[in-house]
């Protein structure tokens, strides 16, 4: 009605607050569990970043990788320009994260079963409630499971660590002369590089190239290309993760 002043959400709040089942649940923490390891190939990929490269322009980037640690190979590695949130904060965003798994499935044309990440902001919920992020939702629709490492423990990760660390040093120091899309082409030389004929250290590899001691990894568990994702999408799966949570 004209005239009447509108509660403020102070005031439903405190309204509200006198019937138990409206009332604000105090805040869950997120149960840490280490991850059980995968394996097999593709089963599971680990993925994390490594932020705030700086170029000889003065541009700074974002390297972005994922590994397979039963293939022991490099899924890939993707730039992206960093996001400054202020002048001392930045962070990954979605359409970055989704991109750079777009691409690298789409040049291997699979799709892992698992992903796994750190709690990165972009890709957990930070809220009271234990819900699912966007990301953990995309990835649902996709047939894949999201998997946290436990707070605090880099090692849970530390594979796909080393991953990036090692396209770091041989792909990007040295070559901050160039810009970034020209990076992004050597970067992707030495993804090839170190799958196909530089041989690895890895445990499983006995000094040979990944792809020789994995052929598997050419054995896609589910097909992908980045062309047809719209139909890979079942929003029946995410509607049936949501049902798991109140």
């Amino acid at each position: 009605m004209k005239g009447l002043a509108v509660p403020s959400t102070a005031q439903i709040g405190r309204y509200l607050h006198q019937w138990p089942r409206f009332r604000r649940q105090p805040w869950k923490k997120r149960k840490d569990q280490r991850p059980d390891p995968p394996a097999q190939v593709h089963q599971r990929h680990q993925l994390d970043f490594k932020l705030n490269i700086v170029l000889d322009d003065g541009t700074r980037v974002d390297l972005h990788t994922i590994r397979d640690p039963v293939g022991e190979v490099c899924i890939g590695a993707v730039l992206h320009p960093t996001e400054l949130v202020d002048k001392r904060t930045h962070h990954v965003t979605l359409d970055d994260v989704r991109a750079t798994c777009r691409r690298s499935w789409n040049q291997w044309k699979l799709l892992p079963d698992e992903v796994q990440t750190d709690g990165e902001p972009t890709l957990v919920a930070q809220s009271d409630y234990d819900l699912p992020s966007d990301f953990t939702l995309w990835l649902a629709g996709l047939g894949i499971k999201h998997i946290i490492t436990r707070s605090g423990i880099p090692m849970d990760n530390a594979k796909v660590e080393r991953c990036h660390q090692t396209i770091h040093n041989c792909a990007i120091v040295g070559n901050e002369c160039y810009p970034m899309a020209q990076l992004q082409s050597i970067v992707d030389q030495w993804v090839l590089n170190l799958a196909f004929d530089i041989p690895s250290r890895a445990e499983g590899c006995a000094h040979r190239p990944p792809m020789e001691a994995h052929p598997e990894l050419l054995a896609p568990r589910r097909a992908f290309k980045a062309e047809h994702e719209l139909a890979l999408f079942d929003l029946k799966r995410v509607d049936a993760f949501l049902s798991t949570f109140t």
